[in-house]
């Protein structure tokens, strides 16, 4: 039976991991009453937690594929001349901005702390986040931060550098844990102590990095591949030899976390489908894979 799931961080690769999760829940490999324990890093903190909030399907299909994301998350052009002191492209919170709606019909506040949220569903969530000054990895759950809001923890565990701000909290600087863990596979394990068959993972694997930078790249793309070398280095050393039975591998183009175009991947309902429709395909070919084992 399983009783916990990690997810992926990732930006728009958090649709895949929704994808993931619709399939895997309808064709029953997992209850979501039997959850015991999300962990999630960046998107896969929103989308453990859109999960525990236990909407029906077709409602979560209709807010997330059909609502119209491009007026609640665009960027103007003052924006870019704004980053410089801001610290961070988007001038929108992305977390208020995605989860508002969905807590205000289940009459929940969106100061919920980490205690109360936890209470409402008895689900325990883990968020990972970064200290900025110290590169340290913080899990933050309703035990280590009772009281800090669970918006406030989600803002922690995305904000990452260029496109969302720093959050700053109790005289501390934190960044998105994806920066040093984007699976959390690990942090699972050890907590829980747990047989391994119990945990359900969705994991991206991206190709390997052959891009050299060059002096005709633009701001965007030096910076994206200067982050992405230095969170490739980090993985790679960091490479965990934890393997779980029940993990869904979703193969990803590295385009699909490229700075200009995350923010379409988002906005444009073509995209979103597309991306949820090829988290069921993840899902369906796991499935197959399992059922193959076990003849």
């Amino acid at each position: 039976m399983i009783k916990h799931i990690v997810i992926n961080g990732g930006g728009p690769t958090g649709l895949i991991s929704y994808g993931v999760l619709k399939h895997l829940h309808k064709e029953e490999y997992f209850n979501i009453e039997d959850i015991k324990t999300i962990y999630g890093t960046s998107i896969g903190g929103i989308f453990g937690v859109i999960l525990s909030l236990k909407y029906d399907w077709e409602t979560l299909d209709d807010y997330i594929l059909k609502r119209p994301w491009e007026k609640v998350f665009k960027i103007n052009p003052e924006d870019f001349f704004n980053l410089f002191y801001s610290k961070g492209l988007f001038s929108f919170n992305v977390v208020e901005g995605f989860l508002t709606k969905l807590f205000e019909a289940k009459d929940l506040s969106i100061n919920i702390t980490l205690s109360e949220y936890y209470k409402y569903n008895n689900i325990e969530h883990h968020f990972f986040t970064v200290k900025a000054d110290t590169l340290e990895i913080i899990d933050l759950n309703y035990k280590t931060h009772p009281d800090l809001p669970l918006f406030r923890a989600l803002e922690m565990t995305t904000a990452f550098p260029i496109f969302c701000k720093p959050v700053f909290y109790e005289n501390e600087c934190y960044i998105d844990g994806g920066m040093l863990d984007n699976y959390p596979v690990k942090y699972c394990l050890d907590n829980e102590q747990c047989e391994k068959e119990e945990i359900l993972g969705i994991r991206n694997t991206y190709p390997i990095n052959n891009t050299n930078i060059n002096e005709n790249m633009n701001l965007l793309e030096y910076l994206q591949n200067v982050f992405g070398n230095i969170l490739d280095k980090l993985q790679n050393e960091n490479k965990l030899d934890n393997y779980i039975p029940n993990e869904v591998k979703c193969f990803c183009d590295k385009n699909i976390t490229n700075y200009e175009t995350w923010l379409n991947n988002l906005i444009e309902i073509e995209k979103r489908k597309e991306l949820v429709e090829y988290g069921v395909n993840c899902a369906e070919q796991f499935l197959n894979y399992t059922k193959q084992l076990s003849s």
